[in-house]
């Protein structure tokens, strides 16, 4: 009867972890393709419900994404891949040519992985193309108060946030984003019925989506509202 040579078991199990311990640094430093596609309701069902206008203070903790054009071909973090890489180009062209949603935000960026102490936010923003403004936008009359730079940009939003990604023992995906929609005569109502000092609404209606999440690689992650939504998937670049 043949007996394992103490020695030689000592060397597999050393081989072993040796083995174990470069899969998980190759893990850690593997880079993540983040790939989002951000629709609105074109009408939305609100069923009675009521969202109360608000102040809405833009982050001041996010990483703005770089540009094809800034970075070229090199692997750069927060920058924005070339759109041959990204994966949910299906799931895009079915809102696209849906009769009710319709696709605002569809890309995908490169980031190395980060623990929750120095993740990053990421600006995500849409704007509506459809309005401009000029000097007479700008310039305050005496009848009326002064405009800040801030209040002009988010007049002409559609989409302002930020989302997170953090790693650790799970993944994880920080969503903060607003919303802002076009005031419809169900929320003209809604507004005047739950706002007695309610004189006149706004254009849009800022409406919020917040939410974290346990995720996994390579999953399909669907963020709900009322009024518009959220895809977003994670997977290895």
């Amino acid at each position: 009867m043949r007996h394992n040579n103490p020695m030689r078991l000592s060397k597999l199990f050393f081989l072993s972890i040796f083995i174990l311990f470069n899969q998980v640094a190759k893990a850690e430093t593997s880079w993540y393709q983040v790939e989002i596609v951000v629709f609105e309701r074109i009408n939305p069902v609100l069923d009675g419900e009521y969202w109360k206008t608000a102040d809405v203070i833009s982050r001041t903790d996010v990483k703005n994404l770089l540009s094809r054009e800034e970075v070229g071909d090199e692997q750069v973090s927060f920058s924005i891949l070339p759109e041959a890489k990204n994966r949910l180009g299906g799931t895009y062209s079915a809102f696209r040519n849906s009769s009710h949603y319709r696709p605002l935000i569809h890309y995908s960026w490169q980031q190395p992985p980060l623990e929750r102490r120095s993740a990053k936010f990421v600006k995500v923003e849409k704007l509506d193309e459809s309005q401009s403004f000029n000097n007479e936008n700008i310039i305050p009359t005496d009848e009326t108060e002064p405009l800040f730079i801030e209040d002009l940009f988010q007049q002409n939003k559609i989409i302002d946030g930020a989302i997170r990604i953090r790693s650790g023992f799970y993944l994880h995906v920080d969503v903060d984003l607003t919303y802002f929609a076009e005031v419809t005569e169900q929320f003209r109502v809604m507004e005047v019925a739950n706002n007695e000092s309610a004189i006149s609404v706004q254009e849009r209606i800022p409406v919020e989506l917040k939410s974290s999440r346990k995720i996994k690689l390579n999953e399909i992650h669907y963020f709900d509202h009322p009024m518009f939504g959220l895809i977003i998937q994670v997977s290895r670049l």
